[in-house]
C-alpha cells in the first residue's frame, strides 16, 4: 500500500513539475542540438522557436513530457525510496554511501521507463524534424515502423549514466543540505521551504557533472546515424566544436532542473507525508 501512495505522489508531482518547466526544456534541447563551433544563447534559441511555431512552440514536445512525467518521478524518487528501504541501518538512518547508492540505482529505474518517451521529445523538440512529425502519437508510430522499436531505446547508456549521475549527486546533496546546513524545520511549512531550497541548489549543481552525457545522449536520439555510439560522440563534439562544447545548454538546462527539482522534491514528499496520515 505504501508503494501505490509513492507511486500517486510520483505521479502527480512528475506532471506539475514538468508542464510547469516545458518552455524552458526545449531551449535547452535545442541549445544542445545546435552543431558547429558558433555560439548559441538562450534568447537566439527562443526567438528562433518563437519566430517557427509562436506561443505552441514553445510547448511542442510536451506531449512526450507528459506521458514520461509519471514513470520518470516513479522511477527516481519512488526508485530512490525503495532501495533506500533495503540500505536502512538497524536504527532506521541511511548512511552517506546508502543516499548515493540509492540515487544511482534510481537513475537506473528512471532510464528504463522514460527512454522511449526521450527520444520522441528530442526529436518534436528538433528544428531539423519540425515538419515530420505531427504530433507524439504520429512520432512514436513513425519510429516504429520506419526504424523499429530499438530505436525507442537509442540513446539509453549515456541517459543512464546521465540520470545515475545526475540523481546520486542530487539525492546526496539535498540529505547533506538538510543535515548539516538548513535548519531543522519545526512545522510543515518549514520542511516545505528547507526541501524547496534543497531541490533547487541542488538541482543546479548536479546538473554540472551530467552535461557531457545529456548532450551525447540528446545528439545520438535526434541523429542515430552520425552519433553512433557514447565515445564517438563525446570525442566527436569535443573534436569538431570544442572540449567546451560537451557543456551546450548547460544554462537552461541548469534552470531547468534548479525549477523542476524545487517543484518536484517538495510535491512529492509533501503528497507521501499526506497519503501517509489517511
Amino acid at each position: 500500500m505504501d508503494l501505490v501512495k509513492e507511486i500517486a505522489a510520483g505521479a502527480a508531482a512528475g506532471m506539475v513539475e514538468y508542464s510547469s518547466c516545458q518552455p524552458i526544456d526545449i531551449v535547452a534541447t535545442r541549445c544542445m542540438l545546435r552543431e558547429g563551433t558558433e555560439r548559441t544563447s538562450m534568447l537566439r534559441e527562443v526567438r528562433a522557436i518563437w519566430g517557427a511555431g509562436g506561443l505552441l512552440g514553445m510547448y511542442r514536445g510536451l506531449g512526450p513530457q507528459i506521458l514520461a512525467a509519471v514513470p520518470a518521478t516513479i522511477g527516481m524518487y519512488v526508485g530512490e525510496r525503495q532501495v533506500a528501504k533495503l540500505l536502512r541501518n538497524e536504527d532506521g538512518g541511511l548512511s552517506e554511501s546508502a543516499v548515493m547508492v540509492s540515487g544511482l540505482c534510481s537513475g537506473i529505474s528512471e532510464t528504463t521507463l522514460v527512454c522511449p518517451f526521450e527520444v520522441c521529445k528530442v526529436r518534436l523538440m528538433s528544428a531539423s524534424y519540425s515538419s515530420r512529425y505531427r504530433n507524439t502519437f504520429h512520432c512514436f508510430r513513425t519510429i516504429l515502423k520506419e526504424e523499429g522499436p530499438w530505436t525507442l531505446y537509442t540513446g539509453y547508456r549515456p541517459m543512464c549514466i546521465r540520470n545515475c549521475i545526475f540523481n546520486s549527486t542530487f539525492f546526496y546533496g539535498v540529505h547533506r543540505l538538510q543535515k548539516d546546513m538548513l535548519p531543522p524545520p519545526k512545522s510543515s511549512s518549514e520542511k516545505l521551504a528547507n526541501d524547496v531550497i534543497a531541490g533547487m541548489v541542488m538541482g543546479f549543481i548536479a546538473s554540472i557533472p551530467k552535461m557531457p552525457f545529456f548532450v551525447a545522449k540528446t545528439r545520438m536520439q535526434n541523429d542515430p546515424v552520425k552519433y553512433l555510439s557514447v565515445t564517438v560522440t563525446l570525442r566527436r563534439v569535443a573534436r569538431e566544436e570544442g572540449f567546451l562544447s560537451l557543456w551546450k545548454g548547460f544554462l537552461p538546462c541548469a534552470i531547468r532542473m534548479s525549477a523542476g527539482s524545487s517543484i518536484c522534491l517538495p510535491v512529492f514528499r509533501t503528497l507521501v507525508a499526506t497519503f501517509e496520515e489517511w
